[in-house]
């Protein structure tokens, strides 16, 4: 796959797959009429191009405001690279599964709102950066459920799903889940009754009539404190539990889309919507560019200085597992010491990195640290390394 260099490429073109390989670029011609309509305004307003980190804040900022709209369509297409990389490496790592690369491609995009939803570009932290590291989360996820989706039975899958990933395959499917669905307190009943705490079995092949009576009679006392649901008999609770599963197992494969198809747009809205933007919007962006800079060479320096209290011999491994690329066996092998002594050492050396952005992210940014912006942190980290030792810092420059 060769990157793309224009800057409306990068926000208007999509990955087209042949055979699981990348095969080109497709052009997205409403994204690029709307990039060349705000860039054409732009320079005429600023009198200098924009910038990629520009137009990743500016869009992103959009986004915010209408996640349904042209800026969606943007952000998908400028994060297809990072989305390709990720879906390549993991593809490799998992081999042994029937996920193809485009699966995983299609896998990691299926997540790429809530991406959006939890990026916190007050970091200073590039979209690309983050979301790489959130595709290859999700990555692994859908292949972890892929597998239990694949050797399970249809009890098996429902005594082991959690409620909040049966709400999800439920409004995937169509399902309102709010206040609640007869499908869900059927689900609740039979992990109840079927499944107690004690009941350790890992696999159950059939249910008694009687197992079926005690659910529905468990439904049906239930149902009194929500009188929207219907009224559940033995054969009507089998037939939710059916559907309960079907939707998982289908929630759990990935769906092959049409990558470009992301909205209907019109072409009147995206001829007349350079003009009616407000030039306060791209006065923020600029800004907002500017302090990402500032943070992110600050970010730099943290980590610069806490990588030169690492030992020698632990920086030496991380030239090896960065820069040469070296795996964590191969590097032992040249150290005469095991895998699990090298793979502690990255790990411990990764986590007193991670602890010096946090505690200046505390003191500097007074942000909570919820689960959001420590993957964000992390996804600089892990960018930062792979550019510090591969001699390229032009991105991030530390001040000494």
């Amino acid at each position: 796959m060769f990157p793309r260099q224009k800057i409306t490429e990068k926000f208007s073109t999509f990955i087209q797959f042949d055979h699981d390989r990348f095969d080109r670029w497709l052009e997205d011609p409403r994204l690029k009429r709307s990039m060349k309509c705000h860039q054409a305004r732009l320079e005429q307003e600023q009198g200098d191009p924009a910038t990629e980190i520009f137009w990743t804040i500016y869009w992103h900022q959009r986004w915010q405001n209408h996640p349904t709209g042209i800026a969606q369509g943007h952000l998908y297409a400028h994060l297809q690279e990072p989305c390709y990389w990720s879906a390549q490496k993991l593809s490799k790592q998992f081999s042994t599964t029937r996920f193809s690369l485009s699966d995983c491609f299609q896998a990691a995009l299926s997540r790429l709102d809530k991406v959006l939803r939890n990026f916190k570009p007050e970091l200073g932290v590039t979209l690309s950066t983050y979301a790489s590291s959130a595709f290859s989360n999700a990555i692994r996820d859908a292949l972890t459920q892929h597998r239990e989706v694949e050797i399970c039975s249809d009890w098996s899958l429902l005594r082991r799903v959690t409620r909040k990933r049966l709400r999800e395959a439920l409004q995937a499917a169509g399902h309102h889940t709010h206040p609640i669905t007869p499908e869900e307190i059927t689900w609740l009943n039979f992990k109840a009754i079927c499944f107690p705490q004690s009941y350790r079995l890992r696999h159950i092949y059939q249910l008694t009539q009687a197992d079926w009576q005690a659910i529905a009679q468990a439904y049906n006392h239930q149902r009194k404190q929500h009188p929207h649901l219907p009224e559940g008999n033995p054969a009507q609770i089998q037939i939710w539990l059916q559907t309960c599963a079907q939707h998982l197992r289908r929630y759990g494969s990935p769906i092959a889309l049409s990558l470009n198809a992301y909205m209907e747009e019109s072409e009147e809205f995206l001829e007349q919507v350079a003009d009616d933007e407000h030039p306060l919007l791209d006065l923020m962006a600029q800004e907002e560019a500017q302090v990402r800079q500032r943070r992110q060479q600050e970010m730099a320096r943290v980590l610069h200085e806490a990588l030169q209290t690492l030992d020698a011999p632990t920086q030496d491994i991380l030239a090896l597992y960065y820069r040469e690329q070296l795996k964590q066996k191969e590097i032992a092998e040249k150290f005469d010491t095991k895998q699990y002594t090298i793979s502690r050492q990255i790990s411990k050396a990764r986590q007193t990195l991670l602890t010096a952005l946090v505690q200046w992210s505390r003191s500097e940014l007074h942000i909570s640290l919820d689960p959001a912006v420590l993957n964000t942190i992390s996804a600089f980290l892990e960018d930062w390394l792979q550019l510090q030792f591969s001699g390229d810092r032009t991105q991030y420059v530390a001040a000494r």
